[in-house]
């Protein structure tokens, strides 16, 4: 399953536009969320992994 990205295709799409955009705003800040949770997980797992071995 393929990224939703709000720029492809938009029609009010310009030079500058992510700074006013609503779209990309929410946007980035899942991108974040999901980072976020990545970095979590992985470390929960570096964790796992030596009280483990």
């Amino acid at each position: 399953m393929g990224t939703y990205v709000p720029c492809k295709g938009c029609t009010d799409r310009h030079v500058g536009c992510h700074s006013v955009c609503g779209k990309y705003s929410i946007y980035k800040q899942q991108i974040a969320s999901n980072r976020k949770k990545e970095a979590q997980q992985k470390l929960a797992a570096q964790v796992d992994m030596r009280f483990r071995g």
